[in-house]
């Protein structure tokens, strides 16, 4: 089995931990990282899915660890994942024939 590239002390590298980690993501609906691949910085993320739940992107969040801490991050998953709720709409509107976005 090819090994994993240790970026930072809390790159996770073994694979049974990485594949829970993956579980409770799908569980969530949502990723969390910390300070994983750049040292003192952490993350999150949401899906951007279409309306049958197919997924489209995802958008995502760094910051330094010394303005928001790993446990911190939870506060901004709801305005997050509204965010990404308003640009799945967005993302699927229809282009009119002059150009201007139309609703679905």
């Amino acid at each position: 089995m090819r090994s994993r590239t240790q970026y930072t002390d809390n790159t996770i590298v073994d694979c049974e931990t990485l594949l829970k980690i993956l579980e409770e993501t799908r569980h969530h609906g949502w990723a969390k990282t910390n300070e994983e691949y750049v040292k003192c910085v952490v993350g999150y993320a949401v899906p951007i899915v279409s309306p049958d739940r197919e997924l489209i992107a995802c958008l995502g969040v760094s910051v330094p660890a010394a303005r928001v801490s790993f446990a911190e991050l939870d506060r901004f998953i709801p305005p997050l994942q509204r965010a990404a709720a308003l640009l799945s709409q967005t993302i699927l509107q229809t282009d009119s024939e002059d150009g201007t976005l139309e609703d679905t």
